[in-house]
């Protein structure tokens, strides 16, 4: 995919041409930004539904062939008292599970919204308790020691056999 295309397009693509129409049009460009970290970020409210499907594709994806480390994010925590709410905990480890990610690749992070800061005061200063969480994870997603275990794989898209090559 080229940058600045918008993903709806893919889909759109994919709902009309099917997977290898799909795998045609957009193995054709030249792959120079290359996923070395994701970032999975999903909401806390256990009202709403686990994108369960998704999540083991993109573990899969990540792991099997290059090894991108995965972090899992799950916001607004804090308006659903995530910390006492067995719902959400539950949320929490199905997330994990799914994603395939351990604890110390999980982070809980607090929204800028109206909720915590009613004056929008965050548009001009330092919220501790939420950006300390933000930056820590930050911190840890950008280090230097982690690595994507293989660099150089790519995905063959018209492999017969299986989607991954090395």
């Amino acid at each position: 995919m080229q940058e600045f295309k918008k993903l709806s397009d893919v889909l759109t693509h994919y709902q009309n041409y099917g997977l290898n129409g799909l795998k045609t049009r957009y193995s054709r460009s030249k792959e120079y930004l290359v996923i070395d970290r994701i970032i999975f970020v999903c909401s806390g409210d256990p009202m709403t539904t686990l994108p369960t499907q998704l999540m083991p594709c993109v573990s899969e994806v990540a792991h099997g062939l290059r090894g991108i480390p995965i972090f899992g994010v799950m916001t607004k925590t804090d308006k659903f008292n995530g910390r006492n709410n067995p719902e959400v905990e539950k949320r929490e480890t199905e997330f994990r599970k799914h994603l395939g990610i351990p604890n110390n690749r999980f982070a809980r992070i607090k929204n800028y919204c109206e909720d915590i800061d009613k004056e929008m005061a965050y548009m001009f200063s330092v919220i501790p308790q939420i950006d300390v969480r933000v930056l820590k994870l930050m911190t840890q997603v950008f280090s230097n020691a982690l690595e994507v275990t293989n660099p150089e794989a790519r995905l063959d898209y018209f492999a017969t056999e299986s989607n991954i090559q090395e």
